[in-house]
């Protein structure tokens, strides 16, 4: 009955996320086809198709990951949905990871609303195009809005700025990300390519001093 049926819809979804949890990723798989052999809630539909698309991008199965990815979107409902935010995002990475930047880039575009990781993402994939100016506008973008990841942010826009040549902005960049993120991750990256920089400049005393921090 359809009501069996959604139970077992409902069974084997939830059994697949116990065999995600535990990094058992080929049961995980398993169960979610069960469970999509009676797609009576169609939410939960999305919800199977997205995290096949999750099990496969953590197993580095990027080409099934796009494909269940993009069956959430096929499938997708009117209306908002916040499994349909969600693939955006991991279809975005998995673009990303295939090198396909154009396709990234969309993805990443649709997702970035709200959404700081993403719109630094957004940057990588102009950056990586060679689309320097939007690439600049982008992580400019993301530190105009207080950008969670805005030491990266300042650190990318300094990458883009010395590739262009505007090597005077892009030491202040890198001056910004040093003084005011002393625990950034990227700290020693911005002291090395200030360094380079200097090299460019021909200010070696300059170069020697950020090579030796």
């Amino acid at each position: 009955s359809p009501r069996i049926q959604e139970a077992y819809q409902k069974v084997a979804f939830y059994q697949a996320m116990v065999y995600y949890r535990d990094q058992k990723w080929n049961p995980a798989l398993a169960y979610l086809d069960k469970s999509l052999k009676y797609p009576v809630d169609k939410s939960m539909v999305l919800d199977s198709y997205f995290w096949k698309g999750e099990i496969n991008s953590a197993a580095d199965n990027l080409p099934q990951a796009i494909k269940s990815y993009e069956s959430v979107l096929s499938n997708r409902p009117s209306g908002t949905n916040g499994t349909v935010s969600k693939t955006h995002y991991g279809l975005g990475y998995a673009y990303f990871n295939s090198q396909q930047y154009p396709k990234a880039e969309e993805q990443f575009r649709k997702f970035t609303e709200n959404r700081h990781d993403a719109l630094l993402r957004l940057g990588d994939c102009y950056y990586v195009q060679k689309r320097f100016g939007e690439a600049t506008s982008t992580f400019q973008r993301a530190i105009n809005e207080g950008n969670s990841g805005v030491d990266y942010a300042y650190y990318r826009l300094a990458v883009v700025q010395n590739v262009q040549s505007i090597n005077q902005q892009a030491l202040s960049q890198l001056d910004v990300l040093i003084s005011r993120y002393p625990n950034s991750l990227y700290l020693e990256d911005a002291l090395y390519q200030r360094g380079q920089i200097y090299m460019e400049e021909t200010s070696y005393q300059a170069a020697s001093v950020s090579f030796s921090d």
